[in-house]
């Protein structure tokens, strides 16, 4: 019976254990700072998005224009203006993939803030991230009741044993912090958005404009006139933009017009009912997201987990 019993005894000792390690070694494992790994996934992702652009960019596809005469002084030209292509079910394809890799960069710069939290206290935490001041009452005028109350409870229940101190840094971050000209300009809000985009099951919202256009006009019987607008990239045209107005006219002639040039890719709306009507340049907005999250919180909250 002892002999079973110190059997038994064994083996439940090996099943709790990894072969190779000392149950003090499990006991006094350092916390393992997984919101690094989800940092280092969203600056992978990060990567990928610059290349993507970079591409979209520099791949030459053709605009649908439109053309008006407009006058001048010494007779008239060629008005051109063009549309990135509409149909392109191949370049729409592109854009969704493009769209889902941006939201996979919110989602790991989100998760990294989640993971700190949890860290930080409860395994139930999930930082907190405010447009408004829920320490503000909001007073209902006529149930005379605090309608942040609801508001701060949120707050107080994702932010579980969180030390005085990180807490207090946590408060200081939120966008309803800013000083931003809107509150929804602000980073941490935009990564909001872009998360919730994901979990509400849409894509982020991208906005196309014409770049490195080249612009060719054609009459009959005539060498074809070539127009080049910002092949060093500084240009971006709307939809709709003028591509080019130096063609000259031929009276009595139809020209053939044709354009082709790149697309220039931005962030638009990513929440829809809540974030201002504004376009967010890439990958310039997602680069300050990142800054901001790495070196304002999770840098010093790292210094707070024991």
């Amino acid at each position: 019976m002892w002999y079973f019993s110190w059997q038994v005894l064994v083996v439940i000792s090996f099943a709790r254990v990894p072969f190779g390690m000392s149950s003090q070694r499990v006991r006094f494992d350092p916390v393992r700072r997984t919101w690094w790994v989800k940092i280092r996934r969203a600056e992978k992702h990060l990567s990928d998005i610059r290349n993507e652009l970079a591409r979209f960019r520099e791949v030459r596809r053709p605009y649908d224009v439109e053309t008006s005469i407009e006058s001048s002084g010494d007779g008239g030209f060629l008005c051109v203006r063009g549309h990135p292509p509409l149909g392109d079910d191949a370049l729409e394809e592109e854009l969704e993939d493009f769209a889902a890799l941006v939201g996979d960069f919110g989602n790991n710069v989100r998760a990294a803030l989640d993971h700190i939290c949890v860290a930080l206290g409860h395994s139930g935490n999930k930082f907190p991230i405010y447009t408004a001041d829920p320490w503000i009452p909001d007073v209902d005028p006529t149930t005379n009741e605090d309608r942040n109350q609801k508001r701060r409870k949120r707050f107080e229940d994702s932010t579980t044993r969180v030390s005085d101190s990180a807490l207090a840094l946590i408060k200081s971050v939120q966008p309803y912090m800013t000083k931003a000209v809107s509150v929804e300009l602000d980073t941490l809000a935009l990564l909001a958005h872009l998360s919730n985009a994901d979990k509400h099951r849409r894509l982020v919202f991208t906005a196309k404009y014409l770049c490195n256009v080249q612009c060719t006009v054609t009459y009959p019987g005539h060498q074809p006139q070539v127009s080049t607008s910002a092949m060093n990239g500084t240009w971006h045209g709307a939809d709709g933009a003028i591509i080019s107005n130096m063609f000259a006219v031929i009276p009595g002639l139809d020209p053939r017009v044709e354009a082709v040039g790149g697309i220039e890719i931005g962030l638009k709306e990513v929440d829809r009912g809540r974030a201002v009507n504004a376009d967010w340049v890439l990958p310039g907005t997602l680069e300050g997201v990142l800054l901001r999250v790495k070196d304002d919180i999770l840098t010093p909250l790292d210094k707070l987990v024991v």
